[in-house]
C-alpha cells in the first residue's frame, strides 16, 4: 500500500509540473488544478481519476501533434487509474471515451483508442490491464463512430478477456503427457494449480521458469503437495517439446495440447508466453495472467 502512495504521489507532483508548463505553451496536455484543501494522496488521486482531461479539448487536432507529450499524458492518466478505486477507474475511463465519441475529432479518438490498446492489452505492456481496456474493447464494440470491422475485433477482444475470469471455472482441455498418456485439465483438480502457457524456445518462459524454481516459497508449496505446477505447451511441435523436456522439473506436470483445441477455440487469453494462471483446488481462477511475484504471495500468505 506504502508503494502504490508513493507512485501515486511522485505522478501527482508530475502533473503539476505538467500544469505549470501548460501555462507557458510548452504541453498540449493542460493538467487539472488540484483543489488546495484536498490534502491526501488519496483524495487528489481520486481527483485526477474524475478531472484529468478536463481541459482537454478532443476537437482540435493539435491534442496529438507532440506524441510524446500525449503519450507521456496516457501514460500518467493509466497510472492513476491502476492505483484508485476500480469502479472510479472504469468510470473515469468510460466518461473519457464518451467525451471523444461525443465531441472529439475522429483522429484524436482513433489515436486514444490505439494508445490505449498498446498500453493496456499488448502483452509486453508493463501497463497491461485486462479489467481495464475490458471497458475499452466493451465501449467501442458499441459507439457511434468506428466501423464494422472495428467493433467485430472490439467486440473479439472482449469475448477473450471475458474467458476464465477470476472467480470463474477454468475452461478445460486435453493434455498430452511425457509418458504420452493424455488426460484432461479437469482430471489434474484436487491441489491449487499454476498454470503456465509456454513455448520451449522463448526466452521470457525460461526466465520465469527459473524464477520459479528458486523460489523457496512456491519450491515448498510443491513439495508438500499444496500446489502444483503444469507446463502447457499449445502448439504442435513434438519435436521442440520433447527436446526442452529435461529442463522441466519432474515434480512438475509437463504437457502439450494434442488437438489443438486451445488455439482452435481459444480457450485461453493467450496473446504472448508465458502466460499464468493461479487455480484452486476446484480450478476456478484466483488470478489471471499473472506473475511469478504475485503467485509467491499468495503462497505465502497462505491463500491456497
Amino acid at each position: 500500500m506504502q508503494r502504490i502512495l508513493s507512485i501515486l504521489s511522485m505522478l501527482i507532483i508530475l502533473i503539476a509540473a505538467n500544469a505549470c508548463n501548460s501555462l507557458t505553451g510548452s504541453s498540449n496536455y493542460q493538467a487539472p488544478d488540484v483543489p488546495k484543501e484536498l490534502q491526501s494522496i488519496e483524495e487528489r488521486g481520486n481527483f485526477l481519476a474524475r478531472h484529468y482531461w478536463d481541459k482537454s479539448d478532443f476537437a482540435d487536432r493539435s491534442m496529438i501533434s507532440d506524441k510524446q507529450d500525449i503519450e507521456q499524458a496516457i501514460v500518467n492518466y493509466l497510472e492513476i487509474l491502476r492505483r484508485v478505486d476500480t469502479l472510479l477507474a472504469d468510470s473515469s475511463l468510460n466518461a473519457l471515451l464518451g467525451r471523444m465519441e461525443k465531441h472529439g475529432r475522429q483522429e484524436v479518438y482513433s489515436y486514444f483508442q490505439e494508445s490505449l490498446k498498446r498500453h493496456l492489452y499488448e502483452p509486453n505492456s508493463q501497463l497491461r490491464s485486462d479489467a481495464l481496456y475490458l471497458q475499452v474493447a466493451t465501449f467501442v464494440s458499441r459507439d457511434q463512430h468506428s466501423d464494422i470491422a472495428e467493433k467485430s475485433r472490439a467486440k473479439a477482444i472482449a469475448a477473450v478477456i471475458n474467458k476464465n475470469k477470476p472467480g470463474h471455472l477454468a475452461s478445460d482441455f486435453h493434455i498430452r503427457l511425457t509418458n504420452q498418456d493424455t488426460t484432461t485439465l479437469r482430471q489434474l483438480q484436487g491441489t491449487p494449480m499454476l498454470l503456465m502457457f509456454y513455448d520451449p524456445d522463448c526466452h521470457t518462459c525460461q526466465e520465469i521458469m527459473e524464477t520459479l524454481k528458486t523460489s523457496a516459497a512456491i519450491s515448498k508449496a510443491v513439495d508438500g503437495k499444496k500446489l502444483q505446477i503444469v507446463m502447457i505447451y499449445p502448439g504442435t511441435n513434438i519435436d521442440i517439446w520433447n527436446k526442452h523436456q529435461t529442463s522441466i522439473p519432474s515434480t512438475w506436470i509437463n504437457g502439450m495440447n494434442p488437438n489443438s483445441e486451445l488455439r482452435e477455440k481459444e480457450l485461453y487469453d493467450l496473446r504472448g508466453f508465458p502466460t499464468l494462471y493461479l487455480l484452486d483446488a476446484h480450478q476456478r481462477v484466483l488470478l489471471k495472467n499473472t506473475d511469478p511475484s504475485a503467485v509467491e504471495q499468495v503462497v505465502i500468505n497462505g491463500e491456497i
